[in-house]
C-alpha cells in the first residue's frame, strides 16, 4: 500500500543495483519517511524545482567541472556565490570520513578514497526536555551508488536528516535554518531523511536540492573555511533568517518549546582556484600522462614540466590534450589557468621516477559492464609475482590470496572486488619488495528494470516493467491504496 502522507514513489535503475524510495513533501509528516529525488537526464537544465518538494529561496547555483583525479565536480556553488570543494582527504576540519579512508596514507581514487565525503554539512543534537534527543542534519554529499570507491558509480545528493530516539508520543514542530517540519511520533522515534538529486554520474541534480545557501559561521571561520565541524558556533545564512533549531511539542492550543540551540557544528572548505590534473605528486615507476582541468570552466589552462613559470615562461603550452610527461627525475610540472589574459593560481605537482619501485595495474578499469570479462593484471618495476585476492582481504597476509597466472574471470552476478599488489620474492619464497596494494571494483549486468516515457504531471515514467513483462505504476497519491 501507498503511506497516506506521501506524495511520490521514486525508482533508481542501474545496472548494478535497485532502489525504491518514498518521498514525503515538506510539511506535516508520519514519523519515518525516506525520500530520494533522482535526476537521470544531463542533458535537461535544472530548473530548481522539484514536484511534492518545496525549494526553499533560491536553489544551488552552479556546479564546477570534473576533477580528472576523482571524477566529482570540484565545488558547488550556493546563490550567495560561496563555492566549497568536497573534502575528501582526511582534513581535521571537515567531517570525520568513514574507515573506508586510511588517513595515514595519500588519498588513491579508487584505492584509498572515502565511500561517502562531504562538500557541506551543518549538523547538530538536540537534547528534548521531555525525554529524548533529535539530530537534525544538513548536507551536500557525495558517495557511490554501488557502495565501493568505483568509476562509474558516482552520486551527490543534498540530504536533509532528521533523527530523533527516546521521545514522548506526540506532535513535534521543528522551526529550522530552511523551513518548518511536524513529525507525529507514535513510537517513540523520528527517522526522516530526503536525498535530492541522486543521479548516477549526473551532478546537476543537487541544483534542485532543498536549500540553496550554505550555513555558515557568522564571525571567526578559519581561513580557507566556512566553519569547523569540531566546533559548535553561530551561524547565518537562513533564507528565513531562522538562525537558530527549535523543537516544539504540540498539545491541542499547548504548545511548549522543548528545545532550542543557536549554534551548529558546519564543515565546509572555500572552493578551489587553480588547474587541477589527473595524477598526484608521488614517485612513479614511468612517467604518467596527465590530464588537467581548470576550476573555472571558461578558463585555459597553461603549463610547463620544467619547472618554470607558467604565466611568463618561453617553454610554457597550452593545455589542449592528454599530455605524456618526459624528462629527468624529478619531472616538475606547473599549471596556471588564465581567464581573458588574467592569471589564477599556480598549482605545482612533482613526478619522482624510480624504473626499480614496484607496481601493479588490472586492465580493464574498474567499472561497470554489461557481459563478464576477464581481468589482466600486470607489474612494472622488475616484480616476480602478483598476489591477489577476490574476498577484500590483504594479498600479502590472506591465507586465501593466489598468485596471478593468468587473466581472472569476472563472472555475471553482481559485485567483484580484486585486491592486488606486486612482489619482488627470494628463491625461498619470502618477500623483499612489495608496491603498494591496488583494489578494482567490477560490477557486472545489464539494466534490470525498463521504464517507459516520463508522465508530464509527476515528471515520473508512466511505469516500470521488469524482465518478465510486469509492469508497475508509480503509487504517488493520498488516495491510492
Amino acid at each position: 500500500m501507498c503511506f497516506s502522507k506521501l506524495t511520490k514513489s521514486i525508482l533508481i535503475l542501474s545496472a548494478a543495483s535497485i532502489g525504491i524510495f518514498a518521498a514525503c513533501k515538506t510539511g506535516r509528516t508520519t514519523n519515518s519517511s525516506s525520500k530520494q529525488v533522482v535526476d537521470n537526464s544531463p542533458g535537461e537544465p535544472p530548473t530548481g524545482v522539484e514536484p511534492g518538494f518545496n525549494i526553499i529561496g533560491p536553489p544551488i547555483a552552479g556546479v564546477g567541472p570534473l576533477d580528472p583525479y576523482h571524477g566529482f565536480p570540484m565545488w558547488y556553488q550556493d546563490s550567495t556565490g560561496v563555492k566549497l570543494e568536497l573534502c575528501h582527504d582526511g582534513d581535521a576540519k571537515c567531517v570525520v570520513l568513514p574507515p573506508s579512508f586510511n588517513p595515514a596514507l595519500p588519498p588513491r581514487f579508487p584505492e584509498n578514497f572515502p565511500d561517502e565525503s562531504f562538500y557541506w554539512m551543518a549538523d547538530n543534537a538536540l537534547t528534548i526536555s521531555t525525554g529524548g534527543s533529535l539530530r537534525v542534519e544538513f548536507a551536500i554529499e557525495a558517495a557511490f551508488l554501488s557502495g565501493d570507491p568505483m568509476p562509474g558509480q558516482r552520486i551527490v545528493f543534498g540530504r536533509t536528516r532528521f533523527i530523533g530516539k527516546g521521545l514522548r508520543n506526540g506532535t513535534y514542530r521543528i522551526t529550522h535554518p530552511y523551513g518548518i517540519d511536524e513529525f507525529d511520533v507514535t513510537a517513540g522515534v523520528i527517522k526522516s531523511t530526503n536525498d535530492v538529486g541522486v543521479g548516477v554520474e549526473n551532478f546537476n541534480g543537487v541544483l534542485k536540492s532543498q536549500f540553496g545557501t550554505f550555513l555558515s559561521w557568522d564571525a571567526g571561520a578559519p581561513a580557507g573555511y566556512i566553519g569547523d565541524s569540531a566546533v559548535a558556533h553561530t551561524f547565518v545564512g537562513s533564507p528565513f533568517g531562522t538562525n537558530f533549531f527549535r523543537v516544539e511539542f504540540l498539545q491541542g492550543n499547548n504548545v511548549t518549546i522543548v528545545a532550542q540551540s543557536n549554534t551548529a557544528f558546519i564543515s565546509g572548505r572555500l572552493g578551489p582556484d587553480g588547474a587541477y590534473v589527473s595524477h598526484p605528486s608521488k614517485t612513479y615507476t614511468s612517467a604518467p600522462t596527465v590530464t588537467m582541468t581548470a576550476s573555472t570552466p571558461s578558463s585555459k589552462v597553461f603549463y610547463t614540466t620544467d619547472g618554470s613559470n607558467p604565466t611568463s615562461s618561453g617553454s610554457r603550452s597550452e593545455y589542449s590534450s592528454p599530455v605524456a610527461l618526459a624528462g629527468t627525475s624529478p619531472i616538475v610540472l606547473k599549471t596556471v589557468p588564465e581567464t581573458n589574459g588574467t592569471a589564477g593560481v599556480i598549482k605545482t605537482y612533482t613526478y619522482t621516477l624510480d624504473p626499480s619501485m614496484l607496481s601493479a595495474s588490472a586492465s580493464p578499469a574498474s567499472g561497470i559492464y554489461t557481459s563478464p570479462q576477464t581481468v589482466t593484471l600486470t607489474s612494472e618495476g622488475g616484480a616476480t609475482a602478483i598476489f591477489y585476492t577476490l574476498d577484500g582481504s590483504d594479498p600479502l597476509t590472506s591465507p586465501t590470496k593466489g598468485i596471478y597466472q593468468s587473466p581472472i574471470a569476472v563472472p555475471n552476478n553482481g559485485m567483484t572486488t580484486i585486491r592486488y599488489l606486486a612482489v619482488k620474492l627470494s628463491v625461498s619464497g619470502a618477500v623483499l619488495a612489495k608496491s603498494d596494494i591496488n583494489t578494482a571494483f567490477y560490477s557486472i549486468g545489464a539494466e534490470k528494470l525498463f521504464r517507459s516515457v516520463v508522465d508530464p504531471q509527476i515528471e515520473m515514467p508512466f511505469s516500470t516493467v521488469d524482465r518478465n513483462g510486469l509492469s508497475l505504476t508509480t503509487c504517488w497519491q493520498e488516495t491510492d491504496p
